[in-house]
C-alpha cells in the first residue's frame, strides 16, 4: 500500500510565508456560505468601520473594507484618504437609495465571494416577501412557541426582556392569525406548534429556525413530564419556576418536531449584544442533557458564535451527531490571528466537519466578517500544514468544508425543498 512520504515540518519564515500566500489565495477562491446574518440596519453599518478603520488604512488593516468601499462607491484609487473621506458617507447613502435590499446583498455577496446568506428573520417582517432568492435565505425565529402564556412577569424584570418578549408575542400573534387562536388544551397546543413548523418547513426560502431564548432564560432544560407541562399550560400558570418547566418541555417538543421534519435549528449561545443576557446561562454545555436524549438524535442543532467564551465546551459537544458549531460574530470581534487559534484547536480536536462559517451583524459586516474568516482560516491551516498535521490538499479540503460544504450539509433537507 502506498504511503505518503513524511516531510519535515516547515521551519523557516520564508517557507511559512510562501505557504500562507498559497493557502490564502486558494481560500479566497472558495465560495462561502454565511450561516448567520441580519438585515434592516444596513445604513448604520458604515459607521462601524468608517472613518476609524478605513481612512488611511491599508486593505489588510481595514479587514477588506478599503477595497470594498472603493469599489462599491466608485472612489478614485485603491485607498481612502482624508482628501476623499467626505465623499464616503454621501456615496454610501446614494448606494443604499439606488439599490433595494436584495440588490445590496447580492453586491456584498459578490464582493465577498459568497454563494449563500442565511438571514435571521421574523414572521411579521415585510422584507421577507422581497429579500429571499436562490442565494438569500431565511432562518425564522421560533422562540414564540416556548413562551405561549402571559409574558408580563418576564417583561417587568428588565427593559431588554420587554423588548425581546414583545417581539416574541408579535410572532405568536402572527401564528394565531394563520392557524387560529392557541388551543386551551395542551395536546391542541402541541399540534398548533407542529402546524406552524410544518408551514415554515414547506416555505422554500425558509431553511431553518432560530432560538434566541438564552437572552432571557437559561439553556438548562430539565426533563419534565407531559402531564406536568399540561397542568401549567392549561392553568395558565406564569409563576417563574412553573413557567420555566413548561418551557423545558416545550423545548424538547419543538426540537423533536424539528428532528422529525428535518428542520434545522440555530441556537444563540455565549456572549450577547444586550445587557439582559446572563453569560453563565448561555453556556452551550447546559444544553448537553437535552441534546443527549435519544428522541433528538436526528435533530440538527447549530450552536452559534462558537459559544464564545465557552468555545472548548462547544468543541466537545460537536462530537454529538446532532450538534454543529458556528463561529459567527467571532469574525467581527476578533482579528484573524486570534480567531485562527480557535479554528486550529477546533480542527485539531474534531476535524473540520460540522464547523460552520457565519458573520452576524448586517450590511457591510458581510465584507469584514468574510475577509476575517478567510485570513484566519488560512493562518490556522498554514500552522497545521507547517506542523505536518495535514498536507496542503487536506488543508484546502478542510477550508471548503468550513466555508461552505458543512453548511450545505446542515441545511441539505431544506435547501432541497
Amino acid at each position: 500500500m502506498a504511503t505518503r512520504s513524511l516531510q519535515p515540518p516547515l521551519r523557516t519564515e520564508s517557507e511559512r510565508s510562501a505557504l500562507f500566500d498559497r493557502l490564502s489565495r486558494a481560500v479566497d477562491d472558495i465560495p462561502a456560505f454565511n450561516n448567520h446574518m441580519h438585515f434592516g440596519r444596513e445604513g448604520s453599518t458604515l459607521a462601524w468601520y468608517f472613518p476609524n478603520e478605513v481612512v488611511n488604512r491599508s486593505n489588510t488593516r481595514s479587514r477588506g473594507m478599503t477595497a470594498a468601499l472603493t469599489e462599491i462607491l466608485d472612489l478614485p484609487g485603491d485607498t481612502i484618504t482624508e482628501d476623499i473621506a467626505d465623499e464616503v458617507p454621501k456615496r454610501f447613502d446614494a448606494f443604499l437609495a439606488e439599490h433595494d435590499l436584495t440588490e445590496q446583498y447580492h453586491i456584498f455577496a459578490d464582493l465577498s465571494n459568497t454563494s449563500h446568506i442565511a438571514f435571521i428573520g421574523r414572521s411579521y417582517q415585510n422584507e421577507l416577501s422581497t429579500l429571499p432568492s436562490d442565494r438569500l435565505k431565511i432562518v425564522i425565529h421560533i422562540d414564540q412557541f416556548l413562551s405561549p402564556l402571559d409574558n408580563s412577569r418576564k417583561k417587568a424584570t428588565h427593559p431588554w426582556n420587554k423588548i425581546y418578549m414583545d417581539l416574541t408575542d408579535t410572532d405568536m400573534r402572527v401564528a394565531e392569525a394563520k392557524f387560529g387562536p392557541k388551543p386551551a388544551e395542551f395536546d391542541g397546543y402541541l399540534d398548533f406548534i407542529r402546524k406552524a413548523i410544518e408551514a415554515f418547513r414547506n416555505t422554500p426560502y425558509i431553511i431553518g429556525g432560530k432560538w434566541g431564548i438564552s437572552y432571557h432564560r437559561t439553556l438548562d432544560f430539565d426533563r419534565v413530564t407531559k402531564s406536568e407541562a399540561a397542568r401549567t399550560y392549561e392553568s395558565q400558570q406564569t409563576e417563574p419556576a412553573a413557567y420555566k418547566r413548561l418551557q423545558d418541555y416545550l423545548a424538547f417538543h419543538v426540537l423533536a418536531t424539528c428532528a422529525e421534519l428535518e428542520f434545522p435549528v440555530q441556537v444563540h449561545t455565549g456572549l450577547g449584544a444586550a445587557t439582559n443576557l446572563i453569560l453563565a446561562e448561555s453556556n452551550p454545555a447546559l444544553m448537553d442533557g437535552l441534546l443527549s436524549r435519544p428522541e433528538l438524535e436526528g435533530a440538527r442543532v447549530c450552536c452559534l458564535h462558537g459559544g464564545y467564551p465557552f468555545c472548548h465546551q462547544l468543541s466537545v459537544m460537536r462530537k454529538r451527531d446532532n450538534v454543529w458549531l458556528d463561529f459567527s460574530w467571532m469574525v467581527l470581534l476578533l482579528r484573524p490571528g486570534t480567531l485562527a487559534g480557535y479554528l486550529k484547536e477546533w480542527i485539531e480536536f474534531g476535524g473540520p466537519d460540522k464547523l460552520i462559517f457565519g458573520v452576524d451583524g448586517a450590511g457591510l459586516a458581510q465584507i469584514v466578517g468574510t475577509w476575517t474568516a478567510r485570513k484566519a482560516l488560512a493562518l490556522a491551516l498554514t500552522e497545521l500544514v507547517a506542523e505536518d498535521t495535514m498536507d496542503e490538499d487536506e488543508a484546502l479540503d478542510a477550508a471548503r468544508k468550513i466555508l461552505r460544504d458543512n453548511a450545505l450539509d446542515f441545511y441539505s433537507p431544506t435547501l432541497e425543498t
